[in-house]
Order: C-alpha cells, then structure tokens, then sequence
C-alpha cells in the first residue's frame, strides 16, 4: 500500500470508531418503544354503538395526546378485535406476547380474561380489564370499570317487589357464573337456571322453556345481541315475562335491543336494570367529537382512562409498574379511579327502569 492509500485506510477506521461510539453513548440517552397492547371487540359485541371501537378510539386519543408532550418517551398501541369471542382473544393474546413483545396489557372482554388468566397472571406487568371476571383475586390485573359484583342490587330489589320464582337465563360465559353466585346469595325465593349453549343461535327452545317454568320473572344475564334475539323469540311465542331484569348488558346494548325489538318494544316496558351512573366529563366529550367527528361511546372514556393510568404508573420494571397501579388514585374522565387491594375500581350503580324507549334511574 502506498502511505496515501494508508491516509485513506486510517481516516475510514476513524470515521467507524467514531460513529461506534456515539451509537454507544446515545443508545443510554435513547429509551426503548413502550408496547401497550389492547383486545377489545371490535366486532361481534355490538351492532349498534360499537362499543368495542369507541374502547379503542379513546385509548387512541390518550396515546396521541402523550405522545405530543411526552415525545422523550415513545410509547405503541397495538390493538387486536377477540370479536367477543374466547378463542379469538387468546390467539390475540399470544400475538401480542409472542410477536410483539408487549409490556403491559389493556383488555376489555370478560370471556378473553377468562381465558387468558392464567397466562396473565404469570406476567408481572399490569393488565387493565373492563369486563367482570369469574374470579376475583389478588394479583396483576385490575378492573377500569366499576365493580360489577353490584349485581347484589338487583337480588334486592326482586326481593323488596316480592318475587319469589325466578327464572335466570345465561350464556356459557364464565363471568356469568359469578354473577349468578352473587345474585343467588342474595336473593330469598327460588331460582331455576337456563344455560344457552355457545351453538344456539335460533333461541326457540330456550324460549319455550323459559315460558313453561312461568316464574314470577326472568332474569337475563347476556350479551345483548343473544338477549335481543331471546327476547323475540318470546315475543313469537307470545311470552312476555310478568317481571324482567337485567345485568348491565341493557344499559351497554340499548341499541341492540331497539334494533332488534324496535324503538320502544312492549315486552322490555317496565323491565329494570342495573345502570352505571358514573358520567364522562364535557372536556373528554369535546376533545372526542373534535378528533373523531362523534360522540364518544358508553366505553370510550374507560378506554382513555385505561391507557393513561398505566402511562402515569409506568416504571421500567414491570413489578414495580403494578404495584404503581396499586396505589394509584386520581380524578378521571369517568370519574374517580382507585383500587382494592383485589384491584376492584369501587361501585357506582343504581337501578334503572325501561320505559318510554328509554332507561331512567328510579
């Protein structure tokens, strides 16, 4: 080599070192990507008020919100529909575990919780859940949405209206066997229990059977696309229950039931539910309709809220991530956000009445 190709040689062996060490030094300033992931029912929840997608849109909204003031610290959203469908969820969650690495979770349905426990579980990272859970215990995951087991309220009442035969009818959805628990310790009559099978999907049977127990009145514990369905086909059969009650599946699928019922069907006039009465605030609501040209969804404000507590509890190490959450409180756009030491968000419910095409609290 000549001593000019030798200049050439050491000034490209400097040029290397040096952009090897500053990749080293700033590798230490950079901060790798936060991967939140989220399953919601997208599809198959709902076929009125997506609620499933207004969940994801005001996740969005709090993501695009951090990013333009926290852009020191990248944070991803990665979102998968379960369809409200058990297998489809823990597909999701294998995706979103195995591909994508994701540091922590959001998750909106009770039957993909239900089925992704025990793997969550075995995560140190905290995992946000809206839907009930068939169990309940101390460990990593914790309910944004207030807690369900209020459905104490409605044994209550059947009580305090004097019923004393009661027909419940449920889909194979473990939550709902936690329901039915709670529901049972609490009411004083008898109670015959219908269980619809994951493969039913004209409902004639079930109709007729619930008409043939003629109980002093029905109890629904579904979805609300299932519940819309039962309920015509009761209307067929020309049933209609003396009594009717309802989890929170009225108040969510409102819009299910008119579809299906029409706007103010005779059959749901004087039917009561319970009713969440906690409320997003205006500032949320405006900032919603300005982004996405809508009103948000009965679940969009949880979405918001979800996505937020785990970014204003974040830590690095995924232990001490949920125990933030833990001790986590704060005034939100659904209100106030607290959790037990069973991470259950406290209870903000009433009882409300159908009637007139519209629910309204007592």
């Amino acid at each position: 080599f000549t001593m000019k190709t030798n200049k050439y040689i050491w000034s490209a062996v400097a040029i290397v070192i040096a952009v090897v060490v500053i990749s080293v030094l700033t590798t230490g300033l950079r901060r790798e990507t936060i991967k939140i992931g989220l399953i919601a029912p997208i599809s198959g929840l709902t076929s009125g008020d997506n609620l499933g997608q207004g969940f994801v849109n005001g996740a969005q909204l709090a993501k695009e919100e951090y990013l333009s003031k926290n852009n020191h610290l990248p944070v991803d959203l990665i979102v998968e529909d379960d369809n409200y469908d058990s297998k489809k969820g823990l597909s999701a969650y294998d995706k979103l575990i195995s591909i994508d690495k994701i540091d922590s979770l959001i998750n909106v349905s009770s039957p993909t919780i239900d089925v992704i426990k025990p793997l969550v579980t075995k995560q140190q990272f905290p995992v946000l859940q809206l839907g009930a859970e068939s169990e309940v215990g101390i460990d990593n995951i914790f309910q944004i949405y207030p807690d369900q087991t209020s459905i104490k309220l409605v044994a209550d009442l059947a009580n305090k209206e004097g019923v004393k035969k009661i027909t419940v009818i449920m889909e194979q959805v473990k939550a709902y066997e936690k329901f039915i628990s709670d529901f049972q310790n609490n009411f004083q009559g008898t109670i015959d229990i219908i269980r619809i099978p994951n493969t039913e999907n004209e409902y004639g049977p079930t109709a007729l059977k619930v008409k043939s127990n003629n109980s002093d009145a029905v109890v629904i514990f579904t979805s609300s696309k299932v519940g819309a369905q039962l309920l015509n086909r009761m209307n067929t059969i020309g049933y209609i229950p003396r009594k009717l009650y309802f989890d929170l599946g009225l108040q969510l699928g409102i819009s299910d039931y008119k579809k299906i019922l029409g706007n103010n069907p005779p059959i749901l006039n004087g039917a009561e539910a319970l009713y969440s009465i906690a409320k997003t605030d205006d500032t949320f609501t405006n900032k919603y309709k300005l982004r996405f040209g809508t009103l948000p969804g009965f679940l969009s404000g949880y979405g918001y809220d979800a996505f937020n507590t785990l970014l204003a509890t974040y830590d690095k190490n995924p232990s001490v991530w949920t125990s933030n959450v833990q001790k986590y409180s704060t005034d939100s756009v659904t209100g106030k956000i607290s959790f037990s030491s069973s991470g259950l968000r406290p209870p903000e419910f009433s009882i409300a009445r159908f009637y007139d095409g519209d629910l309204a609290i007592e």
